[in-house]
């Protein structure tokens, strides 16, 4: 006899199924169409449209589900649910293709091969559905701690997270990403939904045992064993001393029961935190196909709702989405600076508010006129922000609360005439010299002194360079950098690398007035800088510094300015490999690199100051507990650079606590920034000389026994 089953055994008026199921599509529908409508009132994000990398963003992040399996127990217990509802529900279709198009393909060994996987796949899902359960209610993780009630920010994470140097071993990995939760937190909305997945496959199984028992328990033992799972709960029942009669009594109403639950879970996804099986994929697709971090473009200056983002209403259609897909993980909360240093900033509770304020909205159109200051992030969140993009790096569903913020920061500063004092002065400078240094004593050449520099005026007509070294403010105007930039200079000189500079003729990348939230002032340096750079032809740029790295390559493209841009440790690396330049000297000493937010999390750029590192004899790299895309900042982006820490413990004594804790001797950087941050952090540390922090160029030349 050929394995099969009958689809609909034992069940009367199965046509009550249909009605069930266009219920169910009608509270699906619903809910996500009453989402829609706010989605649909928010404005264009204004950015490149490259569909097949959208395409590629959806199948690796949604689908695929690449940056939920990044945090190794929650993540592998959330893939496990996935994958055993994809399963489930793939192998439900089927079943209905076959009963409602009259094709009898589910026979045969087909049959049983079908009957195995579908057990699995549910079996999977109940594993991953308790792993989760375990860990909320067992392992308990402050990330999952449920966010505020209402609309206003807590007064302060701190409370919820713990300093770094308090932190045990264990705890220290954990909350640089080990432990994050892609299911969301602790609410009495999680622990319903959670009972309710339970319930839907634990009936599953039970109707399956129940079937199993009165048909093929007795009549065909050899096909109920590739239903293992259905198996075991028929003979369990049956050791109870259930007989075929009973089975097939409890079978029926047991079967109405399971399809009432089904039905009743999906027709509430549009209407719970469950909506994120729709809506992730959803945000991936609308999520920028540009580089990462690049603030949305403003066109329209004479508008004042362009001008970032003062109210619900000014938010685009993306952020609205990825306001309602945010499903409280809490990795942008343990991995973001702000936060982690108890500063008034937790981005997860700003997608929280968000959602608040997306749901007035949908009850009531007016409600998206409130302002988000305060109804979604204070002030002084606002500007505690880094924009070292971790929020962004590490959320499961792409949702990005560092692009909110930098709009807030736009209302404030171009609609609002609102930045910090310190900020304030950074600024005006910026406009009046062109550089946000104030009472730099250098001039732009200054460090050129006694090197072989050669600047681009200076040329013979026809004459050309191979790269323009572009050194950007902190490299020329701050003391501490100077070194970096003549040991930068000598190793170029040394490989036989045809260089040249602006000097006076460079002026501010901009890149601290975008993130500063002065867009207006960003575009017209930007203008100025892409309208020189063409007068000389300039088509390979280099640069020391990450932010000027991120702006010429990635933000300058969209007026004009398509330019071959380096990292100065790219180059350097390349130099190494070629032969060009051979570092002799021994370093004997234990170094730790630190990676830069706009070098690693911006631009993916890791391998080469680790490559640079690597071929100076004697030395002995150390990584600290975060690193790479885990790293944490050094509290300077943004325009902290240029702004007092009023609040929480100083980013870079957090940092600088950590490299002193891997017990190395040099702290190697590949950013201006960075430098400093590490020179102050780690004179308050105890650190100071005792562990030096170096840029890679510096240690490269005192490996070629270079002298500045």
């Amino acid at each position: 006899m050929t394995p099969t089953r009958e689809i609909l055994w034992n069940i009367e008026a199965g046509w009550l199924v249909y009605p069930l199921t266009l219920a169910m599509l009608a509270g699906l529908g619903y809910g996500l169409w009453r989402r829609a409508r706010v989605w649909r009132r928010g404005a264009g994000t204004g950015g490149r449209t490259d569909w097949q990398v959208r395409v590629r963003t959806l199948l690796a992040y949604a689908l695929g589900q690449r940056r939920v399996v990044q945090s190794p127990f929650a993540g592998t217990m959330h893939l496990l649910l996935y994958a055993g509802f994809v399963g489930l529900f793939l192998g439900t279709l089927m079943v209905a293709a076959q009963e409602d198009l009259r094709v009898p393909f589910l026979a045969g060994g087909f049959y049983l091969f079908y009957s195995l996987v579908l057990d699995l796949f549910g079996g999977l899902a109940i594993v991953g559905l308790l792993g989760l359960a375990a860990r909320r209610s067992l392992q308990r993780p402050p990330n999952l701690e449920p966010p505020s009630e209402g609309l206003s920010p807590p007064r302060s994470p701190f409370d919820r997270l713990r300093p770094f140097d308090r932190l045990r071993p264990f705890d220290r990995l954990r909350m640089s990403g080990a432990g994050s939760n892609p299911s969301g937190g602790r609410t009495p909305g999680d622990a319903l939904g959670l009972a309710l997945l339970g319930l839907v496959l634990l009936s599953g199984y039970v109707v399956e045992g129940l079937r199993i028992g009165a048909t093929e328990l007795a009549q065909h033992p050899e096909w109920a064993v590739w239903s293992p799972l259905g198996l075991l709960v028929a003979r369990a029942l049956a050791g109870l001393g259930l007989g075929a009669e009973t089975f097939q009594a409890w079978h029926r109403p047991l079967w109405w029961l399971h399809a009432l639950l089904a039905t009743a879970l999906l027709g509430s996804f549009g209407w719970s935190r469950l909506v994120h099986v729709f809506l992730a994929p959803a945000n991936a697709f609308l999520r920028s196909s540009g580089p990462r971090g690049v603030p949305r473009p403003i066109a329209d200056f004479k508008n004042p709702r362009a001008l970032g983002a003062g109210a619900f209403a000014d938010l685009t259609l993306q952020q609205r989405v990825g306001a309602d897909t945010c499903v409280q993980a809490g990795r942008c909360q343990v991995h973001c600076p702000a936060a982690f240093s108890g500063k008034p900033l937790d981005p997860r509770q700003l997608m929280a508010n968000l959602q608040h304020l997306s749901a007035q909205a949908r009850a009531n159109p007016d409600a998206e006129q409130a302002s988000l200051v305060e109804r979604a992030l204070s002030e002084a969140g606002i500007w505690a922000c880094t924009t070292c993009a971790a929020c962004i790096t590490h959320c499961p569903v792409l949702v990005e609360p560092m692009e909110v913020i930098l709009d807030l920061r736009r209302r404030l500063v171009m609609g609002q005439g609102k930045l910090p004092d310190s900020a304030q002065v950074a600024m005006l400078n910026l406009q009046k010299r062109g550089h946000p240094w104030v009472g730099t004593r250098f001039s732009r050449t200054a460090w050129m002194k006694g090197l072989p520099v050669r600047q681009l005026s200076d040329l013979a007509e026809g004459e050309s360079v191979d790269v323009l070294l572009w050194v950007g403010c902190t490299g020329a105007l701050v003391e501490r950098n100077l070194k970096t930039t003549r040991a930068l200079a000598q190793l170029l000189a040394e490989a036989g690398v045809r260089f040249a500079v602006l000097g006076d003729e460079e002026t501010c990348c901009g890149d601290p007035a975008r993130r500063m939230g002065n867009e207006f002032l960003f575009q017209q340096l930007a203008k100025k800088n892409v309208k020189t750079l063409s007068e000389y032809g300039i088509k390979r740029i280099a640069t020391a510094c990450p932010h000027c790295f991120n702006v010429l390559k990635n933000e300058y493209p969209p007026f004009g300015g398509s330019y071959q841009v380096l990292h100065h440790t790219e180059l350097l690396a390349a130099l190494v490999r070629e032969g060009r330049l051979r570092p002799a000297r021994e370093v004997q000493q234990r170094v730790t690199y630190h990676d830069s937010c706009y070098l690693g999390r911006y631009n993916d750029v890791y391998q080469a100051p680790r490559e640079v590192l690597a071929a100076l004899p004697g030395s002995r790299q150390v990584e600290m507990p975060r690193s790479r895309e885990q790293s944490f900042c050094c509290g300077a982006g943004g325009g902290h650079a240029f702004m007092e820490e009023k609040s929480g413990r100083r980013i870079n004594h957090l940092r600088a606590e950590e490299a002193l804790g891997t017990g190395a001797e040099i702290v190697a950087a590949a950013c201006p920034f960075c430098l400093q941050m590490f020179d102050e952090g780690l004179k308050a540390q105890g650190g100071d000389g005792q562990v030096q922090a170096l840029d890679v160029a510096e240690l490269l030349a005192a490996g070629l026994g270079l002298k500045g």
